[in-house]
């Protein structure tokens, strides 16, 4: 059922070209309030071929809550966004918790205990990847270790 068989059938592809942008892009006039399209536009949008700038995924993102304030992937994406793209902390722990607060998982987890970790936030952040599910996710375990072994500092009197 449209549009989300045409989402899953992009979204199952190894790589996107602007032709998906431009699929997606019908989909959302004939279905403006749907936030998983939405969502999916921005997540496609960034993994392009020929990606555009990450303020037209952000624009998706956030229409996508728009739509549905409780969607929590679009707050994920906005917090790996912000955290990845615009080096925002504050803005991307804040987006974290709203994802984990209407339901994400470890994804979600895992990027604000990367934040937290750029943060100096070094207890919180490990703290926070014990309440992971999946233990043995390998996203976990790496992350998990590049917090141990000190990646992700932003200063070095964080370190202490």
């Amino acid at each position: 059922m449209e549009p989300f068989d045409t989402i899953d059938r992009i979204r199952k592809q190894d790589s996107y070209s602007s032709k998906d942008i431009e699929e997606l892009r019908a989909l959302s006039s004939l279905h403006p309030d749907e936030p998983e399209l939405w969502d999916a536009l921005g997540d496609i949008m960034q993994a392009c071929d020929e990606a555009l700038p990450i303020e037209h995924s952000m624009d998706c993102y956030n229409r996508a809550i728009v739509c549905d304030e409780t969607y929590a992937p679009a707050y994920e994406s906005i917090g790996w966004a912000l955290d990845s793209y615009f080096d925002d902390f504050a803005g991307a722990e804040k987006h974290f918790q709203l994802a984990l607060q209407h339901g994400s998982g470890d994804s979600a987890r895992i990027g604000l205990s990367r934040v937290l970790a750029q943060t100096g936030q070094i207890e919180a952040a490990l703290d926070n990847l014990a309440l992971c599910e999946d233990q043995s996710g390998s996203a976990l375990i790496d992350m998990r270790r590049e917090i141990v072994e000190g990646v992700w500092f932003t200063n070095a009197s964080a370190k202490t």
